[in-house]
């Protein structure tokens, strides 16, 4: 995510979420390191998980293959003149948590034989 950040002009949408998550992304890695969840392997897993998902959308957008429908108003709008950096963002989020957060949650329940 931070070579996302260097990669990509400021005002380009898939930017305004990247910087986001990222914030988020460090502060699950705080509380990872400061012993915050009961069953650290599961969050760690899920964590992968779910960044696994936005990374590749990333990927797909960056080699001309064709985005997840959840991720494709951001990739398709990104560099929209009228569209504000907070709809960016929440457009991000919507489709990150929406769409990606049950399905790493699914994946991780799955490899660990846990219920959702």
């Amino acid at each position: 995510m931070r070579a996302i950040s260097t990669d990509l002009p400021r005002g380009d949408g898939v930017a305004v979420f990247n910087r986001v998550y990222l914030a988020v992304t460090e502060e699950l890695q705080l509380r990872l390191d400061t012993g915050w969840f009961t069953d650290r392997g599961a969050a760690e897993e899920l964590g992968v998980r779910f960044a696994d998902r936005y990374l590749r959308a990333v990927e797909a957008s960056a080699t001309g293959d064709r985005t997840p429908a959840s991720w494709r108003p951001l990739f398709q709008l990104r560099r929209h003149p009228s569209v504000r950096p907070l709809q960016f963002a929440i457009s991000g989020i919507n489709a990150h948590i929406g769409h990606d957060l049950p399905l790493a949650l699914l994946g991780t329940c799955w490899s660990r034989c846990a219920e959702p």
